[in-house]
């Protein structure tokens, strides 16, 4: 039994033919592969490992490139391409090379990265001459060689007599094709036995090498076998495929310069995506037909082994950060609606009417007096919302980010918060300015004239004298103290309020969390919960507004007597709170194209006013901060 060299051998590539894809590969240009081993692969498919086939030994003659084929039979792919050669499937030998040094479409200098079996090569002078399979007995033979042409021309089984499988017979000369390829195998005869089995018995082959690693490691070493060493900036890659893809055309296969990583990056930092930024290159520099690979890596590879980052909430769905809105819908739903836009209230001041008058005969009987009517008329004005998007940016965002459903949503929210803003405490903007929510129109419940809010102050320094003297602290804690100061001025406040009751207490969240956390003497908590904290306070509920810590303190009062005060609670029930609007004057959204400037407009406005309709309906509890200032 002859002992196994190759399995199968041929010319990778032959010198001084035109291939397939334009170039000519000039006499010495891959020389300095003589001897050198690369990878044997399938169809030049480098995205999985198991095409990794084996390995080849390669060979330089003068009139080419020579490869000595061996297999990897751990590899379960390698049986079935084994199949096919001994059936007759025509194949040839194929090249991966990069560092080319080319003039004009001439190659003069290379490195061969892998060699490839394919169904048909780019040049003409590739093939296998020489097939040397083992069968199940263990006896292995060169009689058994299928030599492919390109034209697709088979040397059958027939035409040869089997001899010794030691000592195979030379093929006769008149048995020589048009091409001269069987001239190939005389030359093969001579390098076949390269392999020696005796030399390598003590050192580790490649299969010892693998075995010896994890699974992980084996992953990762098959997935970067063939891949190339970095190649100077400038250089070019040549890779051989089957013509038989792409209706005929040959893909080409280009190696990534330094330059061309850099702008990658550069892309990839512009798009937020590794992905898209490597697309855009790829438009930018590949023609139609070309394929990306990255040092043997092909495109598809190159994304596996650098992934798309993936939304852990699931694709399109996205985390929104806004402002604290939600109590936006308490007030603008809660308020009274009247279908006309210019509102007045009207109310009777009847205090003092209430006593009739005893008589003596022969006195004057005097009338009781006269009732005064109390009228205030607010006017509506203009509140809008307008957004504007470049159509190019919808398209670019397009199956990504839905921009304009977005942009709706933000301007419907943005008109709801302006008018709850305005409605408690007014627009803020300084006068004069362009943008500022006339106050006169839509008044503000926290500024509004002391007949329809009722002002008071928080006096926690005098509650804090009731309660303990000078020493409260060492008994009572600071949020003991202000909640009951809080309730005090309520209940005080109540004697006057003409509201409709079952108010809604709008507090800054950090107040809220100072009354919760209140303790008695004894250190047990005095409010469980909010709605314990409401009723104490003598409200339906609680509604926490963060935007009331960054109010600006409210002047009250003139000159002199002028004071400072920084809203800490305000109390009403939104229903004695009214927003009049005319049929037309309703929230309505508009949309226009701007065709000179490619921009996509939308508008959403409301013309109402907004007032109190009944007098004293509503509590405004504020700290003295004059001295702050």
């Amino acid at each position: 039994m002859a002992s196994k060299g190759f399995d199968i051998s041929g010319m990778a590539t032959k010198y001084n033919v035109q291939c397939a894809d334009g170039r000519i590969i000039r006499t010495g240009a891959f020389a300095d592969m003589d001897g050198k081993r690369v990878p044997l692969c399938w169809n030049h498919d480098h995205s999985d490992p198991d095409n990794v086939l084996g390995y080849a030994v390669l060979h330089s003659q003068e009139d080419g490139m020579r490869a000595d084929a061996y297999f990897d039979d751990t590899n379960s792919r390698v049986k079935g391409v084994k199949s096919k050669l001994r059936m007759g499937t025509p194949m040839t030998f194929s090249i991966h090379a990069n560092q080319l040094k080319q003039a004009g479409n001439e190659v003069i200098h290379g490195v061969i990265r892998e060699v490839s079996l394919v169904l048909a090569g780019a040049n003409p002078g590739a093939v296998i001459d020489h097939m040397a399979l083992a069968h199940s007995d263990g006896f292995w033979t060169e009689e058994e060689a299928i030599i492919t042409f390109p034209d697709e021309i088979q040397h059958s089984l027939d035409s040869v007599e089997p001899e010794d499988p030691e000592e195979p017979e030379e093929p006769e000369e008149n048995e020589a094709s048009e091409e001269g390829e069987l001239e190939h195998a005389d030359d093969d005869k001579k390098k076949e036995s390269e392999p020696e089995k005796d030399d390598d018995e003590d050192e580790e082959t490649i299969e010892d090498v693998l075995n010896s690693m994890t699974d992980k490691q084996r992953d990762v070493t098959f997935a970067l076998v063939g891949m190339a060493a970095e190649e100077k900036e400038g250089e070019k890659e040549m890779a051989h495929t089957n013509i038989f893809e792409e209706n005929g055309a040959v893909k080409q296969s280009h190696s990534l310069t330094h330059a061309d990583k850099m702008q990658i990056l550069e892309y990839a930092d512009a798009e937020k995506s590794f992905q898209r930024g490597l697309q855009r290159w790829a438009e930018e520099n590949l023609e139609e037909g070309d394929e990306l690979s990255h040092g043997g890596i092909d495109a598809e590879a190159f994304t596996y082994l650098l992934p798309e980052f993936k939304n852990v909430n699931g694709e399109g769905n996205r985390d929104l950060w806004e402002d604290d809105i939600e109590w936006v819908g308490e007030v603008v739903n809660g308020a009274h609606k009247v279908p006309f836009a210019r509102v007045k209230t009207e109310t009777i001041d009847a205090r003092g009417l209430y006593r009739a008058k005893g008589w003596k005969k022969g006195n004057r009987k005097t009338e009781m007096g006269d009732a005064k009517i109390l009228h205030r008329e607010t006017t509506p004005t203009m509140v809008y919302a307008k957004q504007q998007v470049n159509r190019q940016d919808i398209l670019d965002l397009k199956g990504n980010f839905e921009y304009v459903p977005f942009i709706r949503q933000t301007m419907q929210k943005a008109l709801k918060f302006e008018l709850a803003y305005d409605t408690l405490f007014g627009d803020g903007r300084e006068e004069g300015d362009d943008d500022k929510v006339r106050e006169e129109c839509i008044r503000p419940i926290w500024k509004d004239d002391d007949m329809y809010t009722i002002h008071v102050d928080l006096d926690v320094d005098a509650m804090a004298a009731s309660l303990q003297g000078t020493d409260t602290q060492t008994y009572f804690g600071e949020g003991f103290v202000e909640s009951e100061a809080m309730i005090k001025v309520i209940l005080d406040t109540l004697i006057d309020y003409r509201g409709s009751g079952n108010m809604v207490a709008f507090m800054d969240p950090r107040e809220v969390n100072k009354l919760l956390l209140a303790r008695d003497r004894d250190g047990h908590r005095m409010y469980k919960s909010k709605a314990e904290l409401a009723t104490a306070l003598n409200v339906r509920k609680i509604v926490e507004v963060q935007q009331i810590a960054e109010l600006e303190p409210r002047t009250a009062g003139e000159g002199k007597d002028a004071k400072k005060k920084q809203l800490v609670a305000l109390m009403v029930n939104m229903n004695d709170y009214a927003y009049g609007n005319v049929s037309g004057g309703e929230v309505t959204h508009f949309e226009n194209f701007d065709i000179d400037y490619n921009n996509y407009k939308y508008l959403d406005e409301t013309y109402l006013s907004g007032a109190m309709r009944k007098i004293k309906s509503a509590i405004a509890i504020e700290i003295d901060v004059t001295d702050s200032f």
